[in-house]
Parts: structure tokens; C-alpha cells; sequence
């Protein structure tokens, strides 16, 4: 298994739909998906065992966040390259492609950014990497702005990639 991919739940039925049916439809098909429920009451895990039976499962109790939900699917994740990825995402067919090539090309890199666009106005930027802000807080670099404005390279260094959508090295993840 080459790739494991995390999805941390919380009450996000709406979203699991569109989110895992974008995966079926990656042309980069060696991964699994390990999904970590945080205690959802809106009958998530009993869709995901009638539709989704290839979705590994990590049912926890109690809503342990977004960290602690990523903790717990790395614990059952198989992968040399974990990904992780937002429920309400909508992943372009070529994304794992994509973010495996540039980790390829790019072995002494830790970690892999994708790029984010608003699933409602997909031209607007979310997130390409994340800065920090003269107030020091980190935000999404580039956001609001139209991507198709945008004079960037297809593969440019980052600072830190945002946690909704990217990939880490096991490896890296271990040594830390």
C-alpha cells in the first residue's frame, strides 16, 4: 500500500457522498482509505458500511478532533505516504497522482501541499500552502484570490502545506 489516506469525521454525512466518490475516480489507485469517525450521531458509519464496505473504519467514542482523529487513523494507516483529507472535499481525478509524483521528484521533502480551491467557487483560491500574516497568524496563502490571475508555477516550495488536504512521509512522521 503505497498511499493511506485520512478522513476524519464528525457528524459530516452530507459531505461523505461526493468526498469518497471523487476517490473511486483517482487515477492513481494505490491507496486505501482509512476513515476515523468522532463519534458521529447522524448515521455516517451506517452509510459508510452499506455503500463504502472498502472504507477502513476507526469508529472512536467520543469526538477527539481534528488532531486526535488524524492520530488515530495514522495508527491504522499502512502507507509510506500518509494523506490527509477534509470530509467535505471533492478531489480531482488525477489529485493522488499528482501529489505522489511531486513527493517522487522531491524525496527530501517532508511533506506535500495541494492545491485548494472553494468547492463553491472552484476559480477562488482556499489555500496554496500556508503563510503567516503580519499578526502571526497563519492563514491560507493566496486566499480569495482568483487562481486563473495567478502567474505561478505547477510546483513551487511552500512554508507548510494545510492539513485539510496533504501528504507526509511516514518516514518524516516517525522521525518527529
Amino acid at each position: 500500500m503505497r498511499v493511506s489516506i485520512i478522513i476524519v469525521n464528525w457528524n459530516g454525512l452530507e459531505h461523505l457522498p461526493d468526498c469518497l466518490a471523487s476517490l473511486k475516480r483517482q487515477s492513481f489507485r494505490d491507496f486505501e482509505v482509512v476513515l476515523v469517525d468522532n463519534g458521529s450521531t447522524d448515521g455516517s458509519l451506517a452509510y459508510l458500511r452499506a455503500e463504502h464496505p472498502w472504507v477502513e473504519l476507526v469508529e472512536l467514542p467520543e469526538n477527539r478532533g481534528f488532531a486526535g482523529g488524524n492520530n488515530a487513523g495514522l495508527a491504522k494507516a499502512r502507507g509510506e505516504l500518509i494523506v490527509t483529507l477534509n470530509n467535505d472535499t471533492e478531489a480531482e481525478p488525477s489529485f493522488l497522482s499528482e501529489l505522489v509524483a511531486v513527493a517522487d521528484r522531491h524525496p527530501q521533502a517532508g511533506m506535500v501541499g495541494a492545491r485548494i480551491l472553494n468547492y463553491f467557487r472552484p476559480e477562488r483560491v482556499d489555500s496554496l500552502g500556508l503563510a503567516f500574516c503580519r499578526d502571526a497568524m497563519s492563514r491560507g496563502d493566496y486566499r480569495g484570490r482568483d487562481f486563473r490571475e495567478l502567474s505561478l508555477e505547477p510546483v513551487q516550495e511552500i512554508l507548510i502545506p494545510s492539513a485539510c488536504v496533504a501528504l507526509y512521509r511516514r518516514r518524516m512522521l516517525e522521525e518527529i
